[in-house]
């Protein structure tokens, strides 16, 4: 799994992707099961992206403030409607 799942993140469903195929090909679970994990996948993968963004908006956030480079002005004149 640590080898097929590299740039599974990135991608919306390529997670199940890979977890199809390693399931697959490793042979302990039937595939069958799958088609019960992919309809909780469909939902969860909406909500690891979301996840994803946020964290990425808030490390930016962070390291611009620990290297001095955050603009608090312009942040806000940004994010006002």
């Amino acid at each position: 799994m640590l080898v097929t799942s590299k740039g599974a993140a990135g991608v919306t469903g390529a997670a199940f992707i890979v977890l199809a195929t390693t399931v697959g090909a490793s042979g302990i679970l039937p595939l069958e099961g799958l088609a019960l994990v992919f309809a909780v996948d469909t939902f969860l993968s909406m909500a690891r992206e979301l996840a994803n963004v946020i964290g990425n908006g808030v490390a930016t956030i962070v390291v611009a403030r620990l290297e001095n480079e955050f603009n608090s002005e312009s942040a806000a004149e940004a994010t006002s409607p």
